[in-house]
């Protein structure tokens, strides 16, 4: 079965982006991105080059590992990751995490609003496929 997603919705690293704000509705280039993960979901260990990261927690429990410190985040727990500091989560409530990700204008923003553009009207894999997915966290 596969599913439609939304015109401001998207698939990216086994999760649904949705656009809350795009950058293209403000003058000042930010951007609100909520993200729904499933269980065991771990994006690579990675960093920003031009943007600190801010992750706010909205429902589910996430591990987030900051170099070499571990946190743990609920729901209404705010994160901010400087630039140039690696970092990844894993989403470990059972019913998989809901999250926020304010930011300003940067690659990989850039990126997911073209990705976004060119996904309108497109066909997405169902969230039973992604739940199912688990990348170990590094």
């Amino acid at each position: 079965m596969i599913e439609s997603v939304p015109a401001n919705q998207l698939w990216f690293q086994n999760s649904l982006v949705t656009i809350r704000v795009s950058l293209s509705e403000g003058q000042d280039g930010i951007s609100i991105l909520e993200h729904l993960v499933p269980y065991g979901f771990s994006p690579p260990l990675h960093f920003h080059r031009t943007e600190d990261e801010v992750l706010h927690v909205l429902e589910g429990e996430f591990r987030v590992r900051v170099q070499d410190q571990e946190h743990r985040l609920g729901a209404g727990d705010v994160m901010l990751t400087p630039k140039g500091v690696p970092h990844t989560y894993r989403v470990e409530s059972a019913k998989g995490g809901r999250c926020l990700t304010p930011g300003a204008a940067s690659a990989s923003r850039t990126a997911i609003s073209r990705r976004h553009l060119g996904a309108k009207g497109r066909s997405s894999q169902i969230w039973n496929r992604i739940r199912r997915a688990t990348t170990p966290m590094i």
